[in-house]
């Protein structure tokens, strides 16, 4: 308990040092000491930058002890004293659980009768993720996957029974949030079934069934861009606002705005494996990012089952157009976000 209480006194102590750094950053020498730390500290973060520029602002290199005799053979000189940032805290992305039958809910046992293990991660929307042909594997970003641990027909018939509702909760707020992001789901759903066929009927070289499950998964993707346009929790257009709305000048505006888009798409200027890592199922988003690129995916994978001979598409320079782009984006008045969700159900519940 003590060693606890001491770890805890030393995070506050650094908490303190970054709530005085911060009222003394914007005078001139602060700040110049603080831009020429952070030009040679780019990859920490800005709590820790600021810590390193207020205990030693000439630093050019910083590591922990034995990474300076791992990494760099070198030996701290006896007497010398630290530098003290904070730690990164991880969280864990994954768990795991005992695996359970999706369609009867039972425990699967292993063959010495011990309960089987899965990991699981967040299920992510397949509209989201890059086109491939990865199947169960595709995932939208780097750390998690489109899976999902439920039985997608149970939730089915969960949606319809939340949606008989709608007459005597419709203007409901909280009602409209989840009318919108449950049939949301259903049709994620439905994307996931309609993407896994598509892939089968690829491989199997089964024109018919393949352009009958790609008309399929993408209008369900327009079919999402319109669901989730009529509310502004799922619409991309409010994040952008935001954005802009943190100064008057139209030139920070416009580089506001241009750091937002590249938080939800590619994340980095250049294509890397963290591209897509906030990725965001909104409306708006779906239309012009996420459709275009689908679209042109499932255009080379019919020409190439048409027996020609194409490159796959670089869906990366669409996405930057949408990234450098500054159109604006408008929620629709007067439409109901209750009766969209419960006319999208109908569309596509047996």
């Amino acid at each position: 308990m003590a060693d606890n209480n001491t770890e805890k006194q030393r995070v506050q102590e650094l908490t303190n040092k970054l709530e005085q750094g911060l009222q003394d950053l914007f005078n001139s020498d602060s700040y110049r000491n603080y831009l020429s730390t952070m030009s040679k500290f780019h990859n920490y973060s800005f709590n820790n930058t600021l810590l390193i520029a207020m205990q030693k602002p000439d630093a050019t290199l910083v590591a922990g002890y034995k990474a300076w005799q791992k990494n760099f053979e070198r030996h701290v000189n006896k007497g010398e004293k630290a530098i003290r940032i904070l730690a990164p805290a991880p969280y864990k992305i994954k768990e795991e659980r005992d695996k359970i039958d999706p369609v009867t809910q039972e425990l699967l046992l292993d063959k010495d009768g011990n309960p089987q293990k899965e990991e699981r991660r967040p299920s992510e929307s397949v509209f989201c993720a890059p086109p491939s042909l990865k199947r169960d594997k595709i995932t939208a970003s780097a750390w998690s996957q489109c899976r999902i641990f439920y039985d997608p027909d149970l939730f089915d018939q969960g949606v319809g029974l939340f949606l008989q509702s709608a007459d005597h909760l419709k203007q409901t707020s909280t009602y409209q949030y989840d009318a919108v992001d449950f049939v949301r789901q259903y049709l994620a759903d439905l994307g996931r079934e309609a993407y896994y066929n598509l892939v089968d009927a690829y491989r199997a070289k089964d024109t018919k069934q393949f352009d009958y499950w790609s008309e399929r998964f993408l209008q369900l993707i327009k079919d999402q861009n319109e669901l989730l346009s009529t509310h502004e929790c799922f619409f991309v257009g409010r994040w952008l606002d935001m954005a802009r709305s943190k100064s008057k000048q139209p030139e920070l505006q416009d580089l506001y705005e241009y750091n937002a888009r590249m938080l939800i798409g590619t994340w980095t200027e250049t294509l890397s494996p963290v591209r897509d890592y906030a990725h965001k199922e909104w409306g708006g988003l779906l239309k012009d990012y996420y459709l275009p690129r689908w679209t042109n995916y499932i255009a080379y994978l019919k020409g190439t089952l048409e027996g020609r001979s194409l490159t796959v598409p670089n869906s990366f320079q669409v996405e930057k157009a949408w990234i450098n782009a500054h159109n604006k984006y408008v929620l629709e008045t007067g439409v109901d976000p209750v009766e969209t969700a419960k006319r999208m159900y109908r569309k596509y519940h047996i």
